[in-house]
């Protein structure tokens, strides 16, 4: 009979955290255990963080096999998710002589770069299991239009990938993590009525569960909300 393993199994984490621009997203991965940011934005100046810039896909699969060198780093932070996909879009437009992977005929040039993203997930996954580290996709958010149906469509927040992207992505995460600011609404009373109106603080919250408004999940029992902080993400993700 083949081993039987038992209870919940330590490992390392595949986790995306997404969120509107300058929400801390870069800053909150930063926190975490020794890491080492794959930076393809060159957008790092201001984190005080150890980073190597890649310049397109190839460069990418690239430091991906260098990383299975000996090396100290506990997490590899990829900056960003959907400069990624736009890399995988360049290196198939390359190959077929046109601008974007969607000029290429019958729509075998969106299938290319989809394909070409997924293997890059591929060599991240196997970088996790042989050098025994976490993988940390941070991505931009963006609304768009949800068709439910059961109900009539609404908008919602979702990484800013591709719409063959989202499902294979959100999958291949253990965690997917909304970052946002808190908001409140507040009926403020005007001559001809009331209106509603909606603030921002600077506190900022992780959204760790589904809802109409957002994609996000995790797989380790976290309440739905949580502080933007390495150690509120650990205490659940790496409890005995």
């Amino acid at each position: 009979m083949r081993e039987v393993t038992k209870g919940r199994q330590q490992k390392p984490r595949r986790v995306m955290i997404y969120g509107v621009g300058g929400v801390g997203k870069s800053t909150l991965a930063a926190s975490f255990p020794k890491p080492l940011f794959i930076d393809l934005e060159h957008g790092l100046k201001n984190i005080d963080t150890h980073s190597v810039q890649v310049e397109d896909y190839l460069d990418f699969m690239s430091m991906c096999e260098e990383l299975y060198d000996d090396h100290d780093y506990r997490t590899i932070v990829v900056d960003a998710a959907d400069q990624l996909q736009q890399f995988a879009d360049a290196q198939v437009a390359m190959h077929a002589g046109v601008s974007t992977a969607k000029q290429v005929d019958w729509g075998k040039g969106i299938d290319e770069m989809v394909h070409l993203f997924n293997a890059s997930l591929s060599a991240l996954a196997a970088l996790q299991q042989q050098r025994n580290v976490m993988i940390v996709l941070i991505a931009h958010a963006e609304v768009s239009q949800f068709k439910d149906p059961r109900l009539e469509p609404y908008d919602r927040y979702r990484p800013r990938l591709h719409k063959d992207l989202i499902d294979p992505t959100v999958e291949w995460c253990d965690e997917v993590l909304f970052m946002n600011y808190v908001q409140s609404q507040k009926e403020v009373k005007q001559s001809r009525g009331k209106t509603i109106k909606t603030t921002a603080t600077g506190d900022r919250q992780i959204y760790t569960a589904e809802a109409p408004a957002w994609i996000a999940k995790n797989r380790c029992g976290m309440p739905d909300v949580i502080e933007p902080t390495w150690d509120s993400y650990k205490q659940y993700a790496f409890s005995e």
